[in-house]
């Protein structure tokens, strides 16, 4: 997911400074875009530069000034233009997780089986967290996003205990045990 729309998005609905931005992150959009404030800041300048957004100084009574962003014309643009094209990759393969069980099994291999077990019950605990909040949060769409968490997080825990169930039972290679597993 690009960030940057993310914050474009954001913005749609009024104008903001940095730390409102990494505030509504933080209650929830985090979850499915991963962004720290100080990724926010740089998206900021280089949107700006682009002319997506705008920005103002604001002056406070005891605080100094604060930069505030705002959506232009072209920024409002690009966002309505990436909200009307359908995405035409998969999600993206790329994680940490993967290249550690890629580095693992070539490089330490008896290192494996305790990293699929340490995070299955890491996974299994977030699932825990995300059915809760799907199962307990208004509006429908916070409901369906967190839906969705659960629903990946199933698939990679899915995986991990398919791995892990490959290398307890010696599995040399992945290409044997998914024959024999009928995928």
């Amino acid at each position: 997911m690009s960030a940057r729309h993310a914050i474009l998005g954001l913005l749609m609905n009024q104008p903001m400074h940095g730390y409102d931005i990494d505030t509504e992150f933080e209650r929830g959009l985090r979850s499915i875009c991963h962004v720290n404030i100080s990724q926010i800041y740089a998206y900021l300048k280089s949107m700006e530069e682009t002319g997506w957004i705008a920005s103002e100084l604001v002056l406070q009574k005891s605080n100094p000034p604060k930069k505030v962003f705002s959506l232009t014309e072209s920024g409002r643009e690009e966002l309505m233009r990436w909200l009307g094209q359908p995405v035409l990759e998969d999600r993206q393969v790329r994680d940490e997780l993967l290249t550690k069980v890629y580095f693992c099994w070539s490089l330490t291999p008896h290192q494996l089986p305790r990293l699929l077990e340490e995070q299955l019950t890491i996974y299994h605990i977030r699932l825990n967290e995300w059915r809760h909040i799907r199962d307990h949060s208004e509006p429908f769409i916070t409901r369906a996003l967190a839906d969705a968490g659960v629903r990946h997080l199933e698939a990679d825990y899915g995986w991990l205990s398919f791995m892990k169930d490959a290398v307890h039972e010696g599995a040399l290679r992945f290409d044997s045990y998914l024959a024999e597993a009928g995928d």
